[in-house]
């Protein structure tokens, strides 16, 4: 048995999430805890979201696929985290500057040594990759380094 459950695919087109997605043009995260309970990103904040009892979540793209991580009864650690990995940009010679959002993405953390699996939706060029084995110690995807705990949540639930 698996670590976690994996799925990839085009969620229903009747799918808020997926509706929001779409015509929004951005990617979204959705959190299921395991009473049931949804949290999803356009209304609540990751860090004010419980750490404890997330059981699942999703990652909404606007071309129609997504990503589901969810813990199984093996997943020992299961740790579910987000990242809104964003990217500065400087040009010295056009004397603009500003941010971009390099990745929005979901992961799992399997172990006490930082093992995790995520998926990430990269807006340039418009892409959904994954799953990614890394590791929350040294992040190698966009060469993130080593991720904060506050990942995971608001700490002290």
């Amino acid at each position: 048995m698996s670590i976690i459950d994996a799925v990839v695919g085009n969620f229903s087109k009747l799918d808020p999430a997926a509706l929001r997605a779409r015509a929004t043009g951005r990617s979204y995260w959705a959190v299921r805890y395991a009473n049931g309970d949804i949290r999803a990103e356009w209304a609540h904040d990751w860090m004010k979201i419980p750490r404890e009892g997330k059981q699942e979540i999703r990652l909404y793209c606007p071309n129609g696929q997504g990503a589901t991580l969810e813990k199984t009864r093996n997943a020992g650690l299961g740790a579910i985290f987000h990242i809104g990995a964003v990217k500065a940009q400087v040009s010295i010679a056009a004397g603009i500057g500003g941010r971009r959002q390099m990745a929005n993405i979901i992961g799992i953390a399997h172990d006490d040594e930082g093992n995790c699996t995520i998926w990430a939706w990269e807006p340039v060029p418009g892409r959904l990759v994954g799953p990614i084995r890394d590791n929350v110690a040294n992040m190698r995807y966009g060469n993130i380094g080593e991720l904060s705990e506050y990942i995971f949540g608001p700490p002290g639930d």
